[in-house]
């Protein structure tokens, strides 16, 4: 498998967020921090029409889909507009998570894309996130590669490095979680005390 974006490089300040190189990886790379700290915007950057001298990116594939979970919500199209989707009775009957979740999971059937989801778990349950996480893990052994922005802890526990767009590094996801939760790596003391004879 290739990764088919490699690298994007952010070449000046955009929106208070100062210049930063990212490498991509193969898989699902999952970009987490805190709010306002880039997530949204970089893959806004990278997928839409932005100004090119703003940032580079190094990519063997430009083919890509982009779900902006706050935005393209069936439910809140205008009905002409979600009969492109096809969710029409989804997004009239469910709810925001409900009407969402047929277009994450339409991602199944991508072969050969990179995938660029902002926030999947937007009104989700966990019993979803689940689902569509194992969808995201089943496409990309159809050569996609997916590139997710997240606040899901479920995300950040299934896999074994996230993206800090606060510290601008890859880090491993259980160390970025006990850094938000206050918890420390603890080992187990293995310092043995000699009885008193």
């Amino acid at each position: 498998m290739s990764r088919h974006l490699k690298q994007f490089t952010l070449k000046r300040e955009y929106r208070g967020i100062q210049p930063f190189t990212m490498d991509f990886k193969d898989g699902i790379n999952v970009l987490v921090g805190e709010n306002g700290s880039g997530k949204s915007s970089t893959i806004h950057l990278i997928t839409g029409d932005s100004d090119k001298s703003l940032f580079s990116i190094v990519a063997d594939k430009v083919t890509y889909r982009f779900f902006d979970t706050e935005k393209q919500n069936p439910r809140t199209l205008h009905p002409e507009l979600q009969s492109n989707f096809g969710f029409a009775i989804a997004s009239r009957f469910g709810s925001h998570g409900e009407a969402m979740l047929p277009v994450l999971m339409a991602s199944k059937d991508f072969t050969d894309t990179i995938l660029f989801v902002d926030e999947p778990e937007a009104g989700i349950s966990l019993t979803n996130q689940m689902k569509i996480f194992k969808c995201f893990q089943n496409i990309v052994k159809n050569n996609c590669q997916v590139i997710l922005t997240t606040h899901s802890y479920l995300f950040m526990k299934k896999v074994e490095e996230v993206f800090s767009l606060d510290s601008k590094t890859w880090v491993p996801s259980s160390e970025y979680l006990n850094s938000i939760l206050g918890e420390k790596n603890s080992k187990p003391n293995t310092t043995k005390t000699l009885p008193n004879t």
